[in-house]
């Protein structure tokens, strides 16, 4: 067979032939060994060694016939035959031999001209593919990488033919020899044609060549699987262990002495991980070999094995010392190693280790972003106004560190207690709680005293009370067909969640407004309401608190629609955030033909008010981003041109109360008291609250309010939840003002677009599944990618949705992005099991709601 070098050196030859001078650059100094032995007829070999002078004079009586400009000169005769070898690059030669490259040809890595491009990678996989194409591509990554070398090729194209030509070629068929030993190594499926050709001695002389192990002598496959499976996991393991650190256990252990044959068993056991039609037999394997060695009952260094995907029990040791050293102030390297565990095999393959990794590496964010924002408030003293654009509007806002604590608390939800290191993680756990909560006390202690110092004002900053007059009036008044979304408690970092993603469809925006205090929802919407601009009044009517606009009293839904209903002129359509969802033919044309369509939701507030727990709240919180999102989509079908989307007020959410936060109200003559907000009169000015009069706020009348500082609660009737608003702080006064235009785009149509479906095994048998989904388009609109949401049914009963994705995963959404032909495995959660036999798993189109795949009637056996 003929070698690679010989291929080199007929090229040369050729170059030779047609333009006589060759100046051949080899900055990697790959064909020097090449270069020192090369003879071509009638040709003189010139090389460059220490000076450019002495290559030009040796050069010089082979330029006779070349002009000034570098050409041959008429009359000239033959022009000689002359290769100048450098081993440099050709840009790191200040042009010394620019008469040659003129009057010749250039051969050096990267040309354009394979035949004139020497990059040995090339070269290397233009010639394999030729001779032995199922090693091309491995043995060019090789080459990359640095591991072999010309003449490590030429012994290679040597011995090409082991698998080419015998009964493993008639076995595997035209898969390399690497990935012959991976089909093997997983499973059963050629055996029988191994036995029937007696090819077991054969293929274990390719696995001693590929990577130097032997199974040893044995006639039969499945015990050669089991000792091959054994060794190859083993070694890729102990590799990563250096030897004076290697526990006793895989001290005898055999490895590959050369680094080609190292570097294909890597390249094998992460190919073998990562080909998800040959997943199963990794793990199967994988988990067989981690317990008959005891993994667990082995002292590692986890710093070995940070770079290590081989078993599932080395992430134990590794979350062990991520927690360590974020409990010891080593943030960074907790969250360094926590993202790129978080990407490793078994992250992906087990869910309960992926989300171990997520929810750390959420920890560790929101103590980074913790200890930021508290060294920019001792650095400098905020306004109230310096306050609200830090918390909003840097380019780095304030307003992150809730969400990376919403998202915190919620990924704490998938986890299950009984898997964790608990005294690390419930370490960790009371560490960022006790952090936030000591971050927004100590945040909004200032907010409070600026606030009062300027007036309840904050110059430069869109008023509550102004929304309806100057966003959505002057829609309404140039014709534009407009939503305006009334959303309880929608906190503003949560609305700019919600515009993530939303770009391709809509043009965005978002600015903060400060709401009007208290910051109660009776209160929070009579602002957004008309003629709310002329101010509030917050009275007291019959014993109980009243909130007017123009005299009118707007203090429920009922009074506020009938109010808008009056102000506006055109007709307005009112319907809540549920009823989006899920519109009947009559009703879409009845908001057809609507000028002005509200939207009101109060999910947020009724469950962090009334709901049973923390836990029902939460997942209402990572719903309501996703059912805002649709509802958009769907209204926009209907013809709306414009959005306008805001809040009443926002909230503070915390997992626990310290009782030392816990204060006593002023007493007095009480009108009504809330956690955050004393209305009333009289009483005492109570320690750590800050009290003011109605006409402070802007109200007529003689009521009084008061308003804890900081994080601080007055203790109610019923006690105190995590959950609350009406006082005074970023997170309740700082609300959203969002708005979207409709973009006007070209349907792709849902021909274009098809996603394919596949499950790993036919009955689900734990509360966390996955699937492998995969994206098809054709057409000449066909898109680059699709926003997708999946869910999971039990009749018309959702019981279930995606918690997390191989790539493209949003987690305040949940939504999926899908790019074509790049599968996305994709890990279900059963939020709910009871009375659960079989269940639908759906893929939707975010912008059309089309269902774009869809599998049914697959069987639930949890606990098998």
């Amino acid at each position: 067979m003929a070698k690679l070098s010989d291929r080199i050196r007929g090229m040369i030859a050729r170059q030779v032939r047609e333009r006589g001078i060759v100046v051949w650059y080899d900055p990697d100094q790959a064909y020097a060994g090449l270069v020192r032995n090369l003879e071509l007829p009638d040709t003189v070999i010139l090389q460059y060694v220490d000076s450019f002078f002495r290559l030009r004079r040796e050069l010089e009586p082979h330029l006779e016939f070349v002009g000034p400009d570098g050409r041959p000169m008429d009359g000239c005769g033959v022009p000689p035959n002359v290769v100048v070898y450098v081993p440099l690059a050709r840009e790191s030669t200040s042009f010394a031999l620019v008469e040659a490259e003129t009057a010749g040809i250039v051969v050096e890595p990267g040309a354009e001209s394979l035949e004139r491009n020497s990059r040995l990678r090339v070269q290397a996989e233009t010639f394999f593919l030729e001779v032995a194409p199922e090693k091309a591509a491995h043995l060019a990554r090789q080459v990359e990488e640095g591991l072999l070398t010309l003449e490590d090729l030429d012994r290679i194209s040597e011995e090409v033919n082991s698998i080419a030509s015998g009964a493993l070629k008639l076995i595997f068929g035209a898969a390399s020899p690497i990935e012959s030993i991976i089909l093997f190594a997983s499973g059963p499926s050629r055996d029988a044609d191994i036995m029937a050709k007696r090819a077991l001695g054969e293929l274990r002389n390719l696995i001693i060549s590929e990577l130097g192990l032997d199974f040893g002598e044995t006639s039969i496959p499945d015990e050669a699987r089991q000792k091959l499976r054994r060794i190859i996991l083993l070694a890729e393991f102990a590799s990563a262990v250096p030897v004076v650190d290697r526990p006793q256990a895989l001290a005898a252990m055999e490895l590959p002495q050369n680094p080609v044959q190292q570097d294909a068993l890597r390249h094998l056991c992460e190919t073998w991980r990562n080909r998800v039609d040959l997943r199963d037999g990794y793990v199967q394997a994988a988990r067989d070999v981690e317990d008959a060695l005891g993994l667990g009952r082995l002292s590692l260094d986890p710093a070995h094995l940070a770079n290590l995907e081989t078993f599932p029990g080395i992430e134990t040791p590794l979350l062990r010392s991520a927690q360590s050293a974020l409990l010891q102030g080593r943030i960074s390297e907790a969250l360094g190693l926590a993202e790129t565990r978080g990407r490793s095999f078994w992250s992906r393959e087990a869910p309960e280790v992926f989300f171990k990794w997520a929810a750390l590496s959420l920890a560790c964010q929101v103590l980074s972003k913790a200890a930021g924002i508290r060294e920019q408030i001792k650095s400098r003293d905020f306004t109230a106004a310096e306050m609200v654009r830090a918390y909003a509007l840097f380019s780095e806002p304030w307003m992150m560190v809730d969400r990376l604590h919403r998202h915190w608390e919620s990924r704490l939800l998938n986890l299950d207690p009984e898997t964790l290191e608990e005294d690390d993680f419930e370490k960790v756990t009371v560490m960022v709680r006790r952090v936030y909560a000591d971050l927004v006390d100590e945040m909004n202690r200032s907010f409070v005293h600026h606030f009062h110092e300027a007036g309840f004002v904050v110059q430069g900053v869109l008023a509550q009370q102004r929304i309806f007059s100057e966003r959505v009036a002057p829609l309404l008044s140039g014709k534009q067909k407009t939503a305006y979304l009334l959303v309880d408690a929608l906190r503003h970092e949560m609305a700019d969640e919600l515009l993530d993603g939303m770009d391709k469809d809509f043009e965005t925006s978002l600015e903060p407004a400060i709401g009007a205090l208290p910051s109660t929802t009776p209160v929070g919407m009579s602002a957004l309401l008309p003629g709310a601009e002329h101010g509030l009044q917050v009275t007291l009517a019959k014993g109980r608190l009243s909130v007017l606009v123009e005299g009118r009293a707007v203090g429920d839904r009922r009074n506020r629609l009938a109010w808008l209903d009056e102000q506006v002129s055109g007709k307005v359509e009112a319907l809540r955030l549920a009823d989006v969802l899920r519109i009947g033919a009559k009703r879409k044309k009845e908001l057809k033909a609507a000028d002005l369509i509200v939207v009101t939701s109060q999910e947020i507030d009724f469950l962090g008010e009334e709901g049973e727990g923390h836990l029902e709240t939460r997942r209402w919180m990572d719903d309501i981003l996703e059912q805002l999102r649709r509802s958009i989509r769907i209204l926009a079908r209907l013809g709306v041109e414009r959005f306008i989307l805001a809040a009443d007020h926002g909230h503070l959410f915390t997992d626990r109360f310290d009782p030392g936060m816990f204060m006593d109200s002023p007493g007095g003559n009480v009108t009504e008291l809330h956690p955050r907000v004393w209305i009333g009169k009289g009483g005492t000015d109570a320690e750590g609250s800050l009290r003011v009069p109605a006409g402070a706020l802007g109200y007529p009348g003689d009521l009084e309010f008061a308003f804890p500082r900081g994080l601080a609660c007055y203790r109610v009737k019923g006690g105190v939840g995590g959950y609350f608003h009406g006082g005074i702080s970023l997170q309740e006064l700082v609300i959203p003002v969002a708005s979207l235009r409709p973009r006007a785009t070209t349907t792709t149509g849902s021909s274009a677009v098809k996603v394919s479906l596949s499950i790993g095994k036919s009955v689900i048998t734990n509360r966390f599944f996955s699937m492998v989904a995969t994206l098809g388009v054709h057409g000449f609109l066909a898109p680059d990618e699709v926003r997708v949401r999946a869910v999971v049914l039990s009749g018309d009963r959702e019981v279930g949705f995606c918690a997390m994705a191989a790539q493209g995963y949003e987690e305040g959404t949940r939504e999926i992005v899908l790019r074509p032909d790049a599968p996305n495995a994709l890990t279900f959660m059963l939020a709910e099991d009871k009375g659960v036999e079989t269940v639908i798993v759906r893929i939707l189109d975010c912008q059309t709601q089309l269902v774009l795949a869809c599998m049914s009637d697959i069987p639930v056996k949890l606990g098998m």
